[in-house]
Formats: structure tokens, sequence, C-alpha cells
């Protein structure tokens, strides 16, 4: 009976695990073109917003598209929020990820610490290449009418129609024309109250079921 007990914890508390979503993204628009990085100091920044009705989920991750020329460079994403239509203050930034010679190729950024995304927010992700020998690297661009938007993005979050550029590490912006930058976020919903009451309730199940087991050995 206690066997039968854990596997069926086993199987709810599965059911209780989050599931990684697409949040927004319109890398089935990206092209060939792109806007170019150099030195360390250039910035490149695209927006997504969330409309009242969406509901709160935090980052998983988040997939763009680049290319390097010459050489291999490392390319860190930051999450910025919105202040006046540019970005403003640093939210988190992303794990950098090595960016290869050759086609345009999506790459992941993994968060490094957990962020939520809130409803009625507008959001920056911002791209810049680390330090190192001295290279381009490409963003490519969305070109499309009416705007692309991949299959899956959740109806309450959009990418706007606008890139911008800075070539002083963001202290200033420039407009890069109205197609933005290629990528997707990725993210989990956040447990309501209800998936908080569950969770407590399938760790006490689980503490439960242990002490049942040792006592049976």
């Amino acid at each position: 009976m206690l066997r039968a007990s854990a596997v069926a914890f086993i199987g709810f508390s599965a059911g209780l695990e989050a599931r990684a979503d697409l949040i927004v993204g319109n890398l089935s628009g990206a092209g060939a073109i792109g806007m170019g990085m150099g030195p360390s100091t250039v910035r490149y920044a695209s927006s997504f917003v969330l409309d009242p009705s969406f509901a709160p989920m935090t980052i998983d991750a988040v997939r763009a598209r680049f290319q390097a020329r010459v050489h291999e460079a490392s390319v860190r994403l930051w999450l910025f929020t919105d202040g006046g239509g540019v970005p403003s203050s640093e939210i988190i930034s992303f794990t950098p990820s090595t960016v290869r010679i050759g086609d345009f190729a999506a790459y992941a950024f993994a968060p490094e610490s957990p962020v939520v995304l809130q409803p009625d927010t507008a959001y920056w992700v911002v791209a810049g290449v680390e330090p190192g020998p001295l290279t381009i690297v490409r963003w490519s661009l969305a070109f499309s009418f009416p705007p692309a938007r991949d299959a899956g993005s959740n109806p309450a979050a959009h990418i706007q129609q606008v890139a911008l550029g800075s070539d002083d590490s963001g202290s200033t912006w420039r407009s890069m024309g109205g197609s933005p930058a290629a990528f997707a976020v990725e993210g989990t919903p956040v447990p309501g109250p209800g998936g908080a009451v569950a969770l407590v309730a399938a760790g006490s199940l689980a503490g439960s079921i242990r002490r049942r087991l040792k006592s049976s050995d």
C-alpha cells in the first residue's frame, strides 16, 4: 500500500511541475540582415510589451539569432525596464553564449537570477559583445509585414516594431529603424493561490510517505 502511495505521489507531483511556455517571439520572421556589434561599448535593444491581461510568468530563457564575423565572440544579454521608450534600469543579466562564425543561428541565454514578468509592463532585451578579440557580431532583424509572431506566443504579449542602438554602453540611444531584432522569450507560469496550496500539500504528503516507508523498511 505504501509503495502504491509513493507511485501515486510521484504522478501527482509530476503534474504539479511547471512547463516552460513561449511568452513571445518573432524568430520566424528573422532575415539575413542584422545590426552589427563590434566594440564592447556597443549595445542593441528591442522591446516586448505585456498587456494588462498577462498572467505573471518567470523567465526561463531568451533565444536570439546572432552571427559572428572574423572571430567567435561572447555575447551577453540583459533585461531592462522601460523609461520613456528606451532601456532604463537593468533588471537581470543572462549567462553569455559563444556566437560562432557562419550563418545566423539561434542561441539560448539563461537568466542569472530569477525574475517575474508583470502585466501592463514594457521590457527591453539588450545585447552586447563582451571584451575580447575584435570581431563583428550581428543580431538578426525580423523583417516582415504584418510583424512576425511565432506560433504559440502568448496573446497578451507582443514585440514592438523598433530597434535601438547605443555606442556608449546604453547611456544614450538612437533609433535603428522600424524592424525589431529577432528573439523569443520563454517562461513558466507563476502558480496561483491554488497552486501554492497544492505544492504545500504535496510537500507534506511527500514527508509523510518518506517517514512511513522508512519505518516499514
